[in-house]
């Protein structure tokens, strides 16, 4: 119960969830699951099913994708940071790679909540796809 609540005070004063009423915020701190991940873990695999939407609590991720046997960094993400969104939205697989460049926290919301939840609050669908949007940009800057 007291990670719960620690989950609705996070959602309460995200960018993303602050739009949420009590019962939707209820309803995706149920749902939260809570893994640490060793430096250097892989979580999410560039072109792998979109599984979770993460939440970073602690620690550090960078997002990559490779381009031949080129890595290309695209982000370093930090606390309060959400990743996993892109193949949750389009339904595409994974457009880049999430390894954990420190030990981190992380809290993950399945996909199948996440994604009812957005068809119920059209306000976090689009500040979801805002956020897609940014990153793709970002992404096209990088690699060209």
């Amino acid at each position: 119960m007291e990670k719960q609540l620690h989950v609705q005070q996070i959602l309460a004063s995200s960018y993303l969830f602050k739009s949420l009423d009590k019962p939707g915020r209820e309803e995706l701190a149920q749902a939260a699951q809570f893994h640490e991940v060793e430096s250097g873990s892989v979580l999410i695999r560039e072109g792998q099913d979109g599984e979770a939407l993460y939440v970073l609590e602690e620690g550090r991720v960078q997002v990559v994708v490779h381009q031949g046997e080129e890595r290309v960094l695209l982000q370093e993400l930090t606390h309060g940071a959400v990743f996993g969104e892109v193949a949750l939205l389009t339904g595409e697989p994974a457009t880049a790679t999430v390894i954990a460049s420190e030990a981190c926290k992380l809290i993950l919301f399945p996909a199948q909540v996440v994604e009812d939840i957005v068809s119920r609050y059209p306000n976090v669908k689009k500040l979801l796809m805002k956020v897609l949007v940014y990153r793709a940009q970002d992404t096209v800057e990088k690699l060209t």
